[in-house]
């Protein structure tokens, strides 16, 4: 395993891709690599000193963050990275939920469904939260992990919705089974209409879960110390329109990162564009690659790489077809 550089550190990196001679350049050891890797190919980053690139990154960050509402977060990878996110919060903070969302600070989840506190009171008497952890939230989570993108955000919440439902008539049924045999039973009306009211709860649970996790999502962006998953950071991209094409190398094997075949194809990227290419060290760090040109008798590292470049042309063949490294 080859040793990270230190910051702006200058390096020979042979690629197994044509066993091109790359160079490496070292990027800041923060939670931002990624930005710091990605804004290196440009001067104007580069002539700026260490606080103020920090301060740029930093900014572009908050930026990001600010420009993804609900439903750009759910076009995110189809709709998976948030859904993750979702059932992550909900297994967070399942255990409170009744006191977060009867808060008054809270209130508006209760109005927009008609919902009153007492309801709340019943359906949590109902339903202990153990119960939701351990038996609603896998059966959600098998149930919405083949959804397509197409209404995700509303095919999950229906979804969500009848599995609480059927839940909550299970635990009603029980509970008429331990009944004394001459105690009076229940109307189905009347029944009927309580199942329907109780699980009703089921949306604004949903929907106060989902803005948490959005919110979280976004903090975890604009906080420039946090290290976010590299399909995150690579998929979130889109909303800085910074107008080039990021393929990733390995670290370890000096091959294209296996990851990217999952998310793209070689009719994925823009080629009206140029390419950048990041030297990605699993799960630790990232650095920028450029290749040494020769411009009016000087050498110089060139980070923007075009269409036509035989490591470009080659890189996204792979992409397509591996034999063809």
């Amino acid at each position: 395993m080859i040793d990270i550089l230190n910051l702006n550190e200058n390096k020979p990196f042979v690629s197994k891709i044509l066993n091109t001679e790359l160079i490496r350049t070292g990027s800041n050891s923060s939670g931002s690599c990624f930005f710091y890797a990605i804004y290196t190919p440009f001067k104007e980053f580069r002539i700026l000193n260490e606080e103020q690139k920090m301060e740029y990154i930093k900014q572009k960050r908050e930026d990001l963050a600010d420009q993804i509402n609900l439903e750009e977060w759910f076009s995110i990878q189809n709709g998976n990275v948030a859904f993750l996110q979702i059932i992550e919060n909900m297994r967070k903070i399942i255990h409170v939920i009744k006191e977060l969302i009867l808060d008054e600070s809270n209130s508006k989840y209760l109005t927009q469904y008609n919902a009153d506190k007492l309801s709340f009171e019943i359906l949590f008497t109902l339903l202990d939260p153990k119960e939701i952890e351990n038996e609603i939230l896998p059966q959600w989570d098998i149930e919405c992990s083949n959804k397509k993108e197409n209404e995700f955000i509303e095919s999950i919440k229906n979804s969500w919705y009848n599995i609480y439902k059927n839940k909550i008539q299970k635990s009603i049924d029980n509970l008429e089974k331990k009944l004394d045999s001459n105690f009076p039973k229940m109307d189905i009306e009347k029944k009927l209409k309580i199942i329907q009211k109780l699980s009703m709860l089921s949306y604004p649970i949903f929907d106060f879960v989902t803005s948490k996790a959005l919110s979280d999502f976004k903090e975890d962006i604009k906080n420039p110390e946090k290290w976010l998953n590299i399909f995150i950071f690579n998929s979130v991209l889109q909303f800085l329109n910074m107008k080039v094409n990021i393929l990733i190398i390995d670290s370890e094997t000096g091959m294209p990162y296996e990851g990217m075949k999952l998310i793209y194809k070689k009719d994925s990227f823009d080629n009206n564009y140029p390419f950048i290419v990041i030297l990605y060290f699993k799960e630790i760090h990232f650095e920028t690659l450029g290749k040494k040109v020769t411009v009016n008798n000087k050498t110089i590292i060139n980070r923007l790489f075009k269409k036509d470049d035989p490591f470009i042309i080659t890189y996204l063949t792979y992409l397509e077809n591996e034999d063809e490294l």
